[in-house]
């Protein structure tokens, strides 16, 4: 029989990055309609970027 394993979560502060400002989806230098967000969407999720990847997804989605 196998013994029951317990976790344990450490109390120690971990540094970590500082996480870089969100991009701002709706300046005038790119691409602003839905197909050009969703393509900039898709271009910061495989840049392993999910926070700005998230924004362009939703501004993509709110727009006509």
């Amino acid at each position: 029989m196998r013994q029951d394993r317990q976790m344990v979560a450490s109390m120690q502060p971990m540094a970590t990055d500082k996480p870089a400002p969100a991009p701002d989806v709706d300046d005038d230098t790119g691409d602003t309609s839905a197909g050009g967000l969703l393509e900039r969407a898709f271009s910061q999720f495989n840049r392993d970027d999910y926070k700005g990847a998230s924004h362009s997804f939703q501004a993509s989605i709110g727009t006509n």
